[in-house]
């Protein structure tokens, strides 16, 4: 596109409405957030990928699958991309994915979630319980510093223990 068309198209972009521009933002924004995931998960594999089934290093390029590069490795003949055997394999719709991360931060339950993305109740629980399952390897191996506690509750019960009956 050469500049002068660029400025037409911009000028012609002020006569939309409200909700033509709404619908213009929509769309490019979703644009950019699959792009942005793409190249997120794709950086996960890092230079040189290593085969998810058999660990082998001897890896060539094989097409894409989703809109991400995939590979397949030379000893077990099998292809994989960056998702594959990760909790995030298979779910669809990435352009959404930062927009998940974003109501996950913020604490959204499933039914707001799923309002604000724009998908299924069933879908925006399914994504929490991924996006969760991600995060369950990334924990502190040795907690160090300073601990303070001042009150501690122990939940007791006197079930069966004959306390508190008419004798």
């Amino acid at each position: 596109m050469d500049a002068a068309e660029l400025k037409r198209w911009l000028v012609s972009v002020a006569r939309l409405t409200l909700t033509q521009k709404a619908d213009l933002l929509r769309v490019l924004s979703a644009r950019d957030d699959q792009a942005a995931v793409k190249d997120l998960v794709e950086s996960r594999l890092g230079g040189l990928p290593v085969c998810p089934h058999c660990a082998g290093t001897r890896i060539v390029l094989n097409g894409s699958a989703s809109g991400l590069q995939r590979y397949e490795c030379r000893a077990c003949q099998r292809t994989f991309y960056a998702l594959t055997k990760t909790p995030l394999a298979r779910l669809r719709k990435k352009a959404k994915w930062l927009q998940q991360e974003d109501a996950l931060a913020r604490g959204l339950v499933v039914r707001l979630a799923s309002a604000e993305l724009g998908v299924a109740r069933s879908t925006a629980f399914r994504w929490r319980h991924r996006f969760l399952q991600l995060a369950q390897p990334v924990k502190a191996r040795v907690l160090t510093g300073v601990v303070e506690a001042d009150e501690t509750f122990f939940l007791r019960s006197n079930k069966g223990q004959g306390q508190g009956q008419g004798s």
